[in-house]
């Protein structure tokens, strides 16, 4: 399996084969928008995010985020370039400033083009 990264930011793509065959499987497989978190909900540290971009979607920019209860982001997780393909990234709920944050109520908002995806995450440590 080859990573892939999505846009410099930590957060990684993944394609069958090796290189050769990577691009022949990104344009073969398409992924629906979507947004998901692996772990426990509540969360007692850091959980795994990921998001798929379909093709027709992909070139656009787009913003993935964590924001708290009064709408203010935290975070930002992913931002940039969309490119095709799904995609993971490690959230360590920590603010841009790379503060611990507190427990609590978390929103992942995924925003390309005119969609919003969001999800909520509750904090607990």
């Amino acid at each position: 399996m080859t990573l892939q990264t999505c846009c410099g930011q930590g957060c990684y793509g993944t394609s069958p084969g090796g290189p050769a065959n990577a691009r022949a499987a990104r344009e073969e497989r398409d992924y629906p928008l979507e947004l998901g978190s692996e772990g426990p909900n509540p969360a007692k540290g850091d959980i795994r995010v990921s998001w798929s971009i379909p093709r027709a979607q992909a070139g656009g920019p787009y913003d993935l985020g964590l924001f708290d209860v009064a709408g203010r982001r935290v975070s930002i997780v992913s931002s940039g370039v969309a490119k095709a393909g799904k995609f993971t990234h490690q959230l360590s709920f920590r603010s841009q400033s790379g503060r611990q944050l507190p427990n609590g109520v978390f929103f992942l908002r995924l925003r390309l083009g005119d969609a919003v995806l969001k999800r909520t995450i509750v904090l607990v440590r």
